[in-house]
C-alpha cells in the first residue's frame, strides 16, 4: 500500500501538481497514522514485513473505530488480537471483509504475501490452551505459514504425541 501511495506522490511531485512541502509532509507521516490516542505504525509492513497486530483488551470502542476506519482501505493483512464478540461485531462494521475466529480471539484479513513463511506445527498440552494456541495459529496463517495443529497431547501424556 505504501509503495503505490509513495509512486502516486512522487509521479505528482514529478509531473509539478504537488509542491516540494507537501511532498515531504506526506514522506514523513509515511511511517504512522496519528489517531489522537491511538498511534498507528502504518510503516512496519515495509520495515518488518508484516503489518502492526492490533492489540485489542482496553481499546474504547472509538479508539477500535479509529483504528479499523484507518485501515479499511489500506490493502494487505489487517489483525485485531484479543477482541471480544462485541468488539467483533463494531470492526466488521467497519472493515466488511474481516474474518472473525471466536475461538482465537481475532479478526483479520488475510494480505498477499511475496514468499511463503514455512511450516509450523502449533501444540497445546491442554484444552484450556487453546485459545493461546489458536491465535498463535491464525497469525501464522495471516503470515504465510502453513500451520498444522495438535491440541490436548497430555501436560504427562507424551504418548499421545
Amino acid at each position: 500500500m505504501h509503495e503505490e501511495i509513495l509512486r502516486r506522490h512522487l509521479r505528482e511531485y514529478r509531473e509539478g501538481s504537488l509542491p516540494e512541502s507537501e511532498l515531504l509532509s506526506l514522506l514523513g507521516s509515511l511511517s504512522y497514522e496519528d489517531l489522537g490516542e491511538v498511534k498507528l505504525d502504518t510503516h512496519r509492513e515495509l520495515r518488518r514485513g508484516f503489518p502492526e497486530i492490533i492489540y485489542s483488551p482496553g481499546k474504547s470502542p472509538e479508539q477500535l473505530r479509529a483504528i479499523a476506519k484507518a485501515l479499511k482501505d489500506r490493502s494487505g493483512a489487517v489483525l485485531f488480537s484479543r477482541i471480544t464478540p462485541s468488539q467483533a461485531v463494531l470492526l466488521r462494521e467497519v472493515i466488511e471483509d474481516l474474518d472473525y475466529s471466536e475461538v482465537a480471539r481475532a479478526a483479520y484479513r488475510r494480505g498477499a504475501f511475496v514468499k511463503e513463511g514455512g511450516e509450523l506445527l502449533v501444540v497445546t498440552a491442554g484444552s484450556s490452551d487453546v485459545p493461546v494456541a489458536e491465535e498463535a495459529a491464525v497469525t501464522a496463517e495471516i503470515m504465510g505459514c502453513e500451520v498444522k495443529r495438535l491440541f490436548d497431547v497430555g501436560v504427562a501424556g507424551l504418548h499421545r504425541l
